[in-house]
């Protein structure tokens, strides 16, 4: 993703990165950097397109360019402005000045008329992850085709034969009993060839590099075409594949679904739920609502009351708790409820002072006073 910098002191906006290219879709993203002045503020980032604009809310202090925007080739001013809002009232709003970066023509052109159908960017990923699951799918055959290539070992078709005993016991059994001495050979005479019985014979008791080379040459020539149709095999296996399990496979850009089509005519079809993607999102401040907008261009909303705690206030003895229609809080006293054990003791003293100058007699079990005239 692009990222152009913007840094912002106090009422001033400055970008680091003067253009991008058009037609980019969800790539372009502005970072903002504010000064201490912004601080508790709502950021809203404002677009200026010839005679419109676009804004849009700044989350972590980010945003994307809008598509609007992208799409447009010439010069775009951009500022931001904040709110800072008490009791769900507007307290204060500070603004910056405008500064601007340029968008270049770019490869993109929705209008360009294409030879086969293109998959759209934003099924990419999806596309990838369908990909992924056929190569898999291919793995998976190619290693059953070389499973069912693959004999029974000796041991399998000596069990299959009636025998019984663990693969030891089958190497075991291959062991034959020992065979009778044979005769003494005859010593070899002088002079003939070597041959007196302690001179070693070339081609019987040992063999020379030449003998070796030879010898590889020639197990090299009986293996070579067997090793090399093999290899063949695999790898034409492996690059067709597709051919082999797959007649056709289709994409319905309408419908954003894949159709595989095997060589039996049968199918199986891989939904892309494009249409159900988010593509962008505002707040309606008539409504008081999030709005979340798809592909399709189906709107989900999300009452903004949904995401707030509801609270009320309890009133307590000497306590009376009002919310009025705005939503403020008011606590009052309520009349008569407040006793003498709740005053400070020095209020309680300067009464008791007030009440024996002036023959006050206070009551406790009753909190009554009465007065001697």
């Amino acid at each position: 993703m692009k990222v152009i910098e913007l840094k912002v002191e106090d009422n001033s906006i400055k970008i680091e990165k003067k253009y991008i290219t058009s037609g980019t879709y969800n790539y372009i993203k502005c970072r903002f950097s504010f000064s201490s002045e912004w601080e508790n503020y709502d950021k809203i980032a404002v677009f200026y397109v010839e005679d419109k604009s676009y804004k849009k809310a700044l989350v972590n202090d980010e945003v994307i360019v809008p598509k609007e925007v992208a799409e447009y080739v010439g010069k775009i001013y951009i500022g931001v402005y904040g709110n800072k809002i008490v009791n769900d009232a507007l307290e204060t709003r500070c603004t910056t000045d405008l500064d601007h970066f340029r968008i270049v023509q770019g490869a993109y052109d929705e209008n360009a008329i294409e030879d086969d159908e293109t998959i759209d960017i934003s099924t990419y990923e999806t596309y990838i992850s369908t990909m992924n699951a056929i190569l898999e799918e291919m793995k998976n055959n190619y290693n059953k085709f070389l499973e069912d290539k693959k004999g029974d070992s000796a041991y399998t078709i000596w069990l299959q034969q009636g025998n019984e005993g663990t693969e030891q016991e089958f190497l075991e059994s291959l062991k034959g009993s020992d065979g009778q001495d044979g005769i003494d050979g005859k010593d070899g005479k002088n002079g003939e060839n070597g041959q007196d019985g302690y001179t070693p014979v070339k081609g019987v008791d040992y063999f020379t590099s030449d003998d070796k080379n030879e010898f590889k040459e020639e197990i090299v020539r009986n293996i070579a075409p067997t090793l090399e149709n093999n290899l063949k095999s695999a790898k034409d296996y492996t690059d067709n594949a597709i051919i082999r399990d797959f007649k056709d496979i289709s994409y319905d850009s309408t419908t954003s679904t894949f159709v595989f089509t095997r060589h039996d005519n049968t199918t199986f079809t891989v939904d892309l739920p494009i249409e159900q993607t988010v593509k962008d999102g505002y707040y309606d401040e008539q409504t008081k609502e999030l709005v979340l907008v798809l592909v399709s261009e189906q709107e989900i909303r999300i009452p903004a009351s949904g995401l707030i705690d509801d609270y009320s206030g309890v009133d307590s003895a000497t306590i009376q708790v009002n919310i009025s229609s705005d939503n403020k809080i008011t606590c009052n006293i309520k009349a008569g409820s407040i006793t003498k054990t709740l005053l400070t003791t020095e209020l309680q003293e300067e009464i008791n002072n007030k009440v024996n100058k002036n023959a006050f007699v206070y009551d406790e079990e009753t909190e009554t006073l009465s007065i001697t005239i």
